[in-house]
């Protein structure tokens, strides 16, 4: 939360006008929290996006990473928040096989 209120296009207003107290950032941070995550994550991400730095999804596949959740991160160059809806086709493609095959693969048939 601490370095989104820095660098996505809408942090600092959260941080401001949601939050409130730039204390309080660390401890509702996911970050923060990583320790207690299991899930097999994959994290598919806009290299150009404004309203969520590709920063953000680095730390988050870091802080899984390194305490063994299996974590995949997928950074689309070029591509905004909105790539799966407006991107490039090659990366909408990208993504939903992606996507499906990480289900598939971390799911019970």
């Amino acid at each position: 939360m601490t370095t989104m209120a820095g660098t996505s296009a809408e942090g600092r207003l959260i941080a401001t006008q949601e939050i409130g107290d730039p204390d309080r950032l660390p401890a509702l941070s996911p970050t923060s929290h990583a320790d207690a995550v299991r899930a097999p994550t994959l994290i598919l991400h806009g290299g150009a996006d404004d309203a969520c730095p590709a920063g953000q999804a680095e730390q988050w596949f870091h802080a899984l990473y390194t305490r063994g959740v299996p974590a995949q991160l997928v950074l689309y160059p070029g591509s905004s928040h909105l790539f799966p809806l407006n991107g490039r086709p090659s990366h909408r493609e990208d993504y939903s096989r992606r996507l499906v095959d990480w289900v598939t693969a971390h799911t019970d048939r």
